[in-house]
This record gives C-alpha cells, structure tokens and sequence, in this order.
C-alpha cells in the first residue's frame, strides 16, 4: 500500500497571518470611508444626490465630500464602534 504524499503550502509561512490582517485593514478602512458615499446616493430614482449630512451641515473633505461617515455630527466613539465590530466579527 502506498502512502499519500500532502504537499505543504505554496507560499511561505505567517503569509495566512499577514492576509487576514490586511484584510481587517481593508475591512476597518472601508467601514470609515463609505458609509458617506452610501448615505449620499441612497435617494429616489430622479432626485438630485444628498449634499449635506443628516444635521444639515454641508459635505466637505477628502475626495469633495464623498469620503468620511454619513453623519458628521456624531462623536468620534460612535463612528469607529461599527467599523471596529464588523472588522473584528470577520
């Protein structure tokens, strides 16, 4: 009877480590950037795109506006919780 020979990975060890830390990065930094893209396109079919958060206050920053939280009046606490819990249940 022969035995089964099972090859070791292809790639070098820690690489499975370091691919899941890169994609909690990816994940957390996604959470931070695009709940405001998401906030601003979520109208009706025919209206213009939202230009201000839900307070009122006009959008301003990175990429004109488009990158950030939707909600800019909230407390810094508040806006990294659900980034920090949606990267960390992955």
């Amino acid at each position: 009877m022969a035995s089964t020979v099972v090859p070791g990975p292809a790639y070098p060890r820690g690489v499975d480590a370091a691919l899941i830390v890169v994609a909690a990065l990816w994940g957390a930094g996604t959470g931070l950037l695009c709940p405001r893209a998401a906030y601003r396109l979520s109208v009706e079919a025919g209206e213009a795109w939202r230009k201000a958060c839900p307070a009122g206050h006009v959008y301003a920053g990175p990429g004109r506006g488009w990158l950030g939280g939707a909600c800019c009046a909230a407390p810094v606490p508040a806006r990294l919780a659900a980034p920090l819990v949606t990267a960390a249940a992955c």
